[in-house]
């Protein structure tokens, strides 16, 4: 009995540890950092239109052609999957209102799918900034507009749609993603912050949604790299946080 109870308490010790809850920790700051981009040694590859825009702008693959639905939209960002590709569609920036629709293409570069995602996330009143693909998921965000008291603060989630279930499977809590986030390993690094608003990095399980870790910064995050295990975040003022990952 005491061998099978030490075997049990030691099953017990290595799930707990393998399962310890994750944090951000920062380990340099470096403020006001001149063309930061460039200094830090980071590539914009996560934004390659550049910091002046929350939104990502990334034809990957030039040749994908609209489809009936979205021949009147704005092609944004393209990238080759696993399947073939995938393109996002979008209303033009200074339209009334929003549409964002996601077609799927084979390898051939035929459209087999298209994805609605203001229909499919119930939203029609926030403006996608960024969007992902990995692994048979589609993770983006719908960001407010402009301020988040403008929509009573219910805006800027990130959100999972599962391509085989056809539907969203997870969403985070508001006010956790206005601009790019990146993935990483299992997590997704992202951040939220506006003028005369608080401004966050948060640490993201992509399995779950669940925030793992939210830390505050001194202005509004605009772009994120990884560059050597470490996780690079430069902020609206050019102020730049390396972060890494580690255990609670």
């Amino acid at each position: 009995m005491k061998t099978k109870r030490l075997i049990l308490m030691l099953l017990v010790a290595f799930v707990t540890s393998s399962a310890m809850a994750q944090k951000l920790k920062m380990v340099k700051f470096t403020p006001s950092v001149n063309n930061p981009i460039e200094q830090m040694g980071l590539s914009l590859v996560n934004k390659p239109n550049g910091t002046m825009y929350r939104l990502r702008e990334d034809i990957q693959i030039k040749s994908l052609k609209p489809t009936p639905r979205t021949c009147n939209l704005e092609q944004f960002i393209t990238e080759k999957t696993d399947f073939g590709y995938f393109a996002l569609y979008r209303k033009e920036l200074r339209a009334d209102d929003y549409s964002f629709i996601v077609t799927l293409y084979n390898e051939k570069a035929d459209m087999f799918d298209e994805i609605d995602l203001n229909e499919v996330s119930d939203n029609y009143n926030c403006e996608l900034q960024d969007i992902r693909y990995e692994k048979g998921r589609l993770y983006y965000n719908f960001a407010c507009p402009s301020y988040s008291s403008g929509l009573n603060g219910q805006c800027s989630s990130l959100y999972c749609f599962d391509i085989a279930k056809n539907k969203v499977i997870w969403k985070t809590p508001y006010l956790t993603s206005n601009d790019i986030f990146i993935i990483h390993g299992n997590y997704i690094i992202c951040g939220y912050g506006f003028t005369g608003e608080k401004d966050y990095v948060f640490l993201v399980n992509k399995e779950t949604g669940k925030v793992l870790s939210k830390v505050l910064i001194k202005s509004s995050p605009q772009y994120i790299e990884v560059k050597n295990g470490h996780i690079f975040v430069v902020d609206y003022n050019d102020n730049v946080y390396d972060f890494v990952i580690a255990n609670k």
